[in-house]
């Protein structure tokens, strides 16, 4: 039986697939980068100077962001992040060869099975997850401790079977079977391994995410812009790593 990577080893190999080959990620990331950060620039300036949701609904509100903005998001800036990633995901699995290929903005065939991968997971698991939510809250709204208990269970069973779906992806882009039965099979004993690694990674980002609000706190323009533009690159930067992360573990679980 093959030895799988360790969270720190699959951490350390990301990372310097990353940085090593940092010309390549940029030469990928670039087009969707630039997209992405026009979008989300019209978008949150929509929010937060026009709109101004934080001041007239609270945090709460500003976090999820307008309806207009929210189908934005679902409808172009998730596939033109999908756009990055199906490539970036290749390069990993492929290790730069053949039939990778340098697409700085890939519409390829994979592409949008990549995109119905990510779909997948969501018919999977976000429609049982409105609807048990949906349900506990009109069941047991006259008795909180029961609906709060039935709450946590059903938000823990929907991180559980995110997290074991997760690897379809790499699937997807490596144009490998994404059967839902295959992927649950493949991905079994390693729930914790990658849902760690997406919560160290994100903790990551966060954190830098905290300090930028205090290195840049003047609330004008330009460092307003400066914040979108750094939190864009973050995103696209925490994609990657956690897509070498994960490619890495789908080609070691794959061929056990």
């Amino acid at each position: 039986m093959k030895k799988i990577s360790s969270i720190s080893q699959l951490l350390k190999f990301s990372w310097n697939k990353t940085f090593d080959n940092f010309k390549i990620f940029f030469d990928v990331a670039f087009i969707p980068f630039f997209l992405v950060l026009i979008l989300t620039v019209i978008t949150t300036y929509n929010d937060d100077f026009v709109l101004r949701l934080f001041e007239n609904k609270g945090l709460s509100a500003s976090i999820r962001g307008s309806v207009s903005t929210r189908l934005v998001d679902i409808f172009l800036v998730t596939p033109l992040i999908a756009i990055f990633l199906v490539n970036w995901h290749r390069f990993v699995i492929f290790n730069g060869k053949k039939p990778w290929r340098l697409i700085k903005f890939d519409l390829s065939r994979y592409t949008f099975v990549f995109i119905w991968a990510g779909i997948k997971i969501a018919i999977v698991t976000l429609i049982p997850l409105f609807l048990l939510v949906y349900l506990n809250i009109f069941l047991f709204v006259k008795y909180a401790k029961v609906m709060l208990f039935f709450m946590g269970f059903i938000y823990a069973l929907f991180v559980f079977v995110y997290f074991r779906l997760i690897i379809i992806l790499p699937a997807a882009a490596a144009e490998n079977d994404i059967s839902l039965k295959r992927i649950f099979k493949l991905s079994k004993g390693n729930f914790w391994k990658i849902f760690l690694l997406f919560l160290l990674m994100l903790l990551t980002v966060f954190i830098i995410s905290f300090a930028l609000a205090f290195i840049l706190p003047e609330t004008n323009l330009i460092t307003w812009f400066l914040f979108q533009l750094i939190s864009t690159a973050l995103l696209f930067v925490y994609g990657a790593l956690f897509a070498g992360c994960i490619s890495k573990l789908y080609l070691e679980i794959k061929n056990d």
